[in-house]
C-alpha cells in the first residue's frame, strides 16, 4: 500500500441519529479517502456538519418517510475527500427507473484525479429486507445499474451496499444460490448477480457475519483488496461487519490545493514606506474636494505603498481543527500522520507501531479534550454563553461551500454552476434596481 492507493471505508451503521458525534470524532482520527455508510436513518433535521469535519464533501440519500410510510430507517451516505473533487452523478429521471424503496446515490470521481483512463463511478445502495416488495426493488436496481453502465460504458465501477441477500452464499469467490426465503427474491437475486457479472462487475466481499451470511456486497470491475476493519468508526452491528477497500490499480492525484496570495508584512520595507509617505504634502492633498474624495486619495497612496514595498507570498490553506482541540492533541495528530507517511513510504514495522501508538493516544486525548470542553461550556454557560453557541453554530452550518443550490426551477450542482447562478441572480437584481431608478426619474420629470 502506498500514498497513491485509494482507501475506502464501508459500514452499515444501523442508524446514525445517536451516533453522529461518535462518527464525527472517529473521522477526525482517520484519513480515509472515501467513507460509505448505509442504513443511516438520517433526516433533514441532521446537518452535514454534525457528521464530519470540512475535509469531506457529504452526499446523502435519506429515506423519503412520506412516500414509504415508514417512521425511520434506511438511507445511504458517501463522504469523499474534498481534494478528490467528487461530483454527484445526476440521472435523467424520465429515462431511468428508480427503485421504489431502495435508497441509493451515484457519485463520480474524475479520471484526472484517478490517474486512470476512465472515471470511477460509485453507487451506495441499501435494499430494505421486505419480502413483499424486495424482488421488485432488486429488479429496479438492476435496471438502473445497467442504465448507468450503458451511459458510461468506459468507466470503472464500485457498487457497494447492504443488499440483504441471505439467499446467496459466497464461497471461494463464487456465489452459491440457496433455496432460502421467498422464491421471487431468490430469482431476482440470482438474476442481479448474473447481470452484474455479465458487465464485468465482480463481487469482492466474502466477510461473513455472526450467522454466516454476507449481506454487504461490493461489486467492481477493478482489482480490490478488502480486509476486515478492527477500528470501526462507530459501534458494529454484528450482522454487518465493516471493512476497508484498497484500490491499488489507481495512481491517485488529488486536485491541487489553491494557493492564496497574501502580503508578507514581516518582510516589508518599512523605511521606504515611511520615506514615501513623508514625501507627500498631506494638508494640500486632503484639503481639496469632499471628504469622500479625500479618503479615496489617502487610500490610493496607501495601497500604492503596500503594492510597491510589501512582497507577496503564497500561502496554502491550513487544516482547521475543532474548537475543542488542544495544542497537545494537534501535535499528536501531526506526529501520527508523519509516522503513517513514513510507514507507507518505507514499510518499516517500527513506523507502523509508532503510528498505532499515536492513534490510540489521539483517541484517548481527543475524548478527554471534548469532555473538558463540554464541561467548561456547561459550567460557564451563564458567564460565557458565546462559547456554547459558537460550537453549536459550527455544527449546524459548518464552514464549507454547499454542494448544490437551487433558484426557481434551476438547480446548480457544482461550484462553477453555483457561482454562475449567483452571477445571474445578481444581474437580475441590478437590472430591477436600474429599472426602478429610471421609473422614479421618469415619474419626477413627468
Amino acid at each position: 500500500m502506498n500514498n497513491k492507493d485509494l482507501t475506502v471505508y464501508y459500514q452499515n451503521v444501523r442508524g446514525l441519529r445517536t451516533k453522529c458525534l461518535e462518527l464525527r470524532q472517529s473521522t477526525l482520527c482517520n484519513d480515509f479517502d472515501i467513507i460509505i455508510v448505509t442504513d443511516t436513518w438520517l433526516h433533514d433535521g441532521i446537518f452535514d456538519a454534525e457528521i464530519c469535519d470540512d475535509r469531506y464533501d457529504v452526499f446523502r440519500a435519506d429515506r423519503d418517510l412520506a412516500s414509504t410510510g415508514k417512521s425511520t430507517g434506511g438511507g445511504v451516505m458517501i463522504l469523499t475527500r474534498r481534494t478528490l473533487g467528487v461530483t454527484l452523478l445526476v440521472l435523467d429521471s424520465s429515462a431511468s427507473i428508480k427503485p421504489i424503496a431502495v435508497e441509493l446515490i451515484w457519485v463520480s470521481l474524475s479520471m484526472r484525479v484517478c490517474g486512470s483512463h476512465s472515471d470511477l463511478i460509485i453507487c451506495a445502495v441499501y435494499i430494505p429486507p421486505e419480502p413483499r416488495i424486495m424482488s421488485d426493488n432488486i429488479n429496479a436496481l438492476e435496471e438502473q445499474v445497467l442504465f448507468v453502465n450503458n451511459l458510461h460504458t468506459n468507466s470503472n465501477y464500485l457498487v457497494i451496499g447492504d443488499f440483504n441477500l441471505s439467499c446467496i452464499s459466497w464461497e471461494n469467490d463464487c456465489p452459491l444460490f440457496l433455496k432460502k426465503g421467498p422464491k421471487e427474491v431468490q430469482a431476482a437475486g440470482m438474476h442481479l448477480v448474473e447481470e452484474l457479472e455479465f458487465i464485468n462487475l465482480k463481487q469482492f466481499n466474502f466477510l461473513k457475519n455472526y450467522a454466516g451470511n454476507t449481506l454487504d456486497l461490493c461489486f467492481s470491475n477493478l482489482p480490490l483488496l478488502i480486509c476486515d476493519n478492527h477500528t470501526p468508526l462507530v459501534n458494529v452491528d454484528r450482522a454487518h461487519p465493516p471493512f476497508t477497500i484498497n484500490i491499488t490499480d489507481f495512481n491517485k492525484q488529488p486536485l491541487r490545493e489553491s494557493f492564496i496570495p497574501r502580503r508578507s508584512f514581516y518582510k516589508a520595507d518599512y523605511a521606504s514606506i515611511s520615506e514615501n509617505l513623508s514625501a507627500h504634502d498631506w494638508p494640500s492633498l486632503l484639503r481639496t474636494g469632499t471628504i469622500e474624495e479625500a479618503v479615496d486619495v489617502f487610500y490610493d497612496i496607501l495601497y500604492a505603498c503596500v503594492d510597491k514595498y510589501v512582497p507577496l507570498r503564497k500561502s496554502k490553506p491550513s487544516r482547521s481543527y475543532p474548537k475543542w482541540y488542544s495544542s497537545a492533541l494537534i501535535k499528536i495528530v501531526r506526529e501520527k500522520y508523519k509516522a503513517h507517511k513514513r510507514w507507507k513510504k518505507y514499510g518499516n514495522p517500527t513506523d507502523y507501531d509508532e503510528f498505532t501508538l499515536l492513534r490510540c493516544r489521539e483517541r484517548r486525548v481527543q475524548k478527554q479534550c471534548f469532555n473538558n470542553f463540554t464541561s467548561n461550556c456547561q459550567v460557564n454557560i451563564k458567564s460565557n454563553p458565546k462559547l456554547f453557541w459558537t460550537f453549536a453554530k459550527a455544527l449546524r452550518w459548518g464552514s464549507s461551500y454547499p454542494k448544490s443550490l437551487s433558484m426557481g426551477i434551476d438547480k446548480f450542482l457544482d461550484r462553477k454552476e453555483i457561482c454562475d447562478g449567483f452571477n445571474s441572480f445578481l444581474k437580475t437584481l441590478s437590472l430591477i434596481t436600474i429599472r426602478r431608478i429610471s421609473f422614479q426619474k421618469t415619474s419626477l420629470m413627468g
